[in-house]
C-alpha cells in the first residue's frame, strides 16, 4: 500500500509480541485460566506499542521491531511461563488480566501457531506444577 502525503492509515493489529526474532500471538483461550503461580521471571519490557503508534501518527508502520507489542503498553514487562521454553511461550498482564503468547510461524501466506506452543508435554523445559 503506497501512502501518499495528506492520507491516513489505520491498522488494526492483531495481539502480539515480540522478542528474539520470534512473533508471539495472544491466545485469549489459554489466557483465562492463567494464574501467577504459572509465571516465570521478567524477561523484557515493551519497547513500542504498535497500535498507539499507528493513532499517533496514523501512517503505515514498518514491520514490528525487537521488544515491541500489538496492544502492551510501552514499559510494560512481559514474563516467561513456568515450564515452557521462552521460545515458545510468554505471559504478560495489562489491562487487569494475564495474556498467553504463544509464538507464530509467519509465511506470506498465513501465520500459525509453533507446535512447541501447543504441547507443554513433549516441549516442557522444567517440571510443571
Amino acid at each position: 500500500m503506497e501512502v501518499r502525503p495528506g492520507r491516513y492509515v489505520n491498522i488494526d493489529f492483531t495481539d502480539f509480541v515480540v522478542h528474539n526474532g520470534v512473533n508471539y500471538a495472544a491466545r485469549p483461550e489459554e489466557s483465562a485460566a492463567l494464574t501467577q503461580g504459572q509465571v516465570g521471571p521478567e524477561l523484557f519490557r515493551v519497547i513500542c506499542t504498535f497500535s498507539t503508534l499507528n493513532q499517533i501518527t496514523q501512517s503505515e508502520l514498518p514491520d514490528p521491531t525487537e521488544d515491541s507489542a500489538g496492544f502492551i503498553p510501552a514499559g510494560s514487562p512481559v514474563f516467561r511461563m513456568k515450564g515452557w521454553p521462552e521460545a515458545c511461550r510468554l505471559a504478560a498482564k495489562y489491562d487487569g488480566r494475564w495474556v498467553v503468547y504463544v509464538a507464530t510461524i509467519d509465511t506470506p501466506q498465513a501465520s500459525t501457531f509453533n507446535e512447541c506452543g501447543l504441547d507443554p508435554i513433549r516441549w516442557a523445559d522444567d517440571k510443571r506444577p
